[in-house]
């Protein structure tokens, strides 16, 4: 099968243009608010090439001739670099998750604001319709409460990234959503669960798995609100030291207690890291489920696509994935 793409600019299409000139397409897709990129090379041995405008928004679509093609996503055209030799121009575009370029600089502003007496899913909840997304929300998170929280001179993107750290959690903008949800947890665009993609050993190449040990602790201790009293109370799950207590309260003990146990569970198990190569997937994306058929170091565990970067040059098309442990496997 032969690779094939279709770009536009500004919605006009200008993929015979770049087919002329093109040296690589790489498209690099990543969980939480990373910015996810696209790069275009281009050949420009005869300095006919104009510096394309920063802001002009491009819609890159990648797969295979004679089948339908799948759209990547929509960049914004942010850096332009001319180099030599060889002569060519690099154009590197961000993901825009919404076309409202207006919207996009106001969630990077800095702002500052007290969050006193909110639920976690209230602060996120909040921050998405200021910014005309509509929130989806593991609920896991939907029993966390705040007691009091400054958001000082931070732009709402990186408050809710540092959010996504203190809560053990992934926050991602698309297609006029935020996700908020549990790392190794796979879901699309809409909090639905995504379909798992199966790999045997010869759809791949250069694989490697790297397993590490993790910090250990023989108790994890979690704090819930009670309300009647207005105290704080703890509860815990597993014996012995040392003991890990949670950074976050939660408003029942029942929920307080289920997350001790999977996070004791975490503990538990260490860390999983794979590295793999494949044959071009356009339908590949973070947070995608797979699983192996018949290698015995990765096969009977459920992986999450952490990263994927897809890449089309005139040698072919490739796609590098890493990815994870699915959390179910690991509670």
């Amino acid at each position: 099968m032969n690779p094939a793409f279709k770009i536009t600019a500004d919605k006009k299409d200008v993929t015979a243009l770049i087919a002329q000139r093109l040296v690589s397409i790489n498209i690099t897709d990543e969980t939480g608010l990373v910015s996810d990129t696209c790069e275009i090379l281009l050949d420009n041995r005869d300095e006919k090439l104009e510096i394309p405008p920063r802001g002009a928004v491009l819609e890159v679509s990648l797969g295979y001739e004679d089948k339908p093609l799948t759209k990547m996503g929509s960049y914004i055209v942010d850096d332009v670099e001319v180099s030599s030799p060889p002569l060519q121009m690099r154009i590197t575009g961000k993901a825009s998750n919404t076309l409202d370029k207006n919207l996009t600089k106001k969630i990077k502003a800095p702002k500052s604001k007290s969050w006193h007496g909110y639920t976690l899913v209230g602060i996120i909840t909040a921050i998405a319709n200021n910014h005309g997304f509509k929130a989806a929300i593991d609920e896991y998170f939907k029993q966390i409460y705040i007691t009091h929280l400054d958001q000082t001179d931070e732009s709402d993107i990186s408050f809710l990234n540092g959010l996504a750290q203190s809560y053990g959690a992934f926050a991602k903008l698309s297609l006029g959503r935020l996700l908020f949800f549990r790392r190794g947890i796979s879901v699309s665009e809409n909090g639905k669960e995504l379909p798992t993609t199966k790999f045997s050993a010869t759809q791949i190449s250069d694989w490697k798995l790297r397993v590490s040990d993790m910090e250990k602790f023989g108790k994890v201790i979690a704090k819930w609100h009670n309300f009647a009293t207005g105290k704080e109370e703890d509860v815990f799950a597993g014996t012995g030291d040392p003991a890990y207590t949670m950074r976050y309260k939660f408003v029942s003990p029942d929920r307080a207690l289920a997350a001790a146990k999977a996070k004791l569970a975490e503990f538990k198990r260490g860390a999983e890291n794979l590295n793999f190569s494949t044959t071009g997937n356009p339908k590949l994306s973070a947070e995608n489920k797979i699983t192996f058929t018949d290698i015995k170091y990765l096969k009977n565990k459920n992986w999450i696509i952490t990263s994927v970067n897809h890449s089309l040059t005139d040698q072919g098309f490739t796609t590098q994935v890493t990815a994870i442990i699915k959390l179910s496997d690991v509670e």
